[in-house]
């Protein structure tokens, strides 16, 4: 190998393994490790359905949080798998404000305003989310719920369609079809 080869071999070992380094010292950070623990420590507490500690456990790892709208996101739904609508919504929202285009947040937003029969703001947001993404799924089976609802069957029918277009395997929307 002559002088230039191992010049140019050594600085790309040497480029690399500052890169490996800057890498590990910005995964490695206290933020990203208090980040990390909260969020483990959170999701296990999910999973063990004691939604009170887990979003305790998340609502400490937002200061630390790289993509906080999902932090928001994830104690939304916790509050939502408690009923709590008002704090679900609000949560929603607060992840809205970061990231307006995420489609996870406003569908999510949607099925709290569903389950505290808000209609106007479920089609609302339903409409917004198929703006960011068409095919995202259950849209259009939660909008057929919402024109039940105000008993309009014929709209609710054309979304049930829709929804089997986008989403033939649904075993649910199929169902709400079956019953018209």
């Amino acid at each position: 190998m002559t002088d230039c080869a191992k010049r140019i071999f050594f600085s790309i070992i040497v480029f690399g393994l500052g890169i490996i380094t800057l890498y590990y010292q910005k995964s490695h950070t206290p933020s990203s490790l208090n980040f990390k623990k909260y969020e483990e420590a959170g999701n296990q507490l999910f999973r063990e359905k004691k939604t009170s500690e887990a979003i305790n456990c998340w609502q400490k790892s937002l200061p630390f949080a790289p993509s906080p709208e999902k932090v928001y996101n994830k104690i939304g739904i916790a509050y939502l798998a408690r009923n709590d609508y008002e704090n679900s919504i609000q949560s929603f929202q607060k992840g809205l404000k970061i990231n307006p285009k995420d489609a996870n947040l406003s569908y999510n937003l949607a099925l709290s305003f569903l389950q505290s029969g808000n209609n106007k703001m479920v089609l609302k947001n339903l409409d917004y989310v198929e703006t960011l993404n068409p095919y995202y799924p259950n849209v259009h089976y939660l909008k057929g719920i919402v024109y039940e609802r105000i008993g309009k069957k014929t709209q609710a029918k054309a979304e049930y369609i829709k929804e089997i277009n986008i989403n033939p395997s649904s075993v649910h929307t199929w169902s709400k079809i079956k019953d018209k």
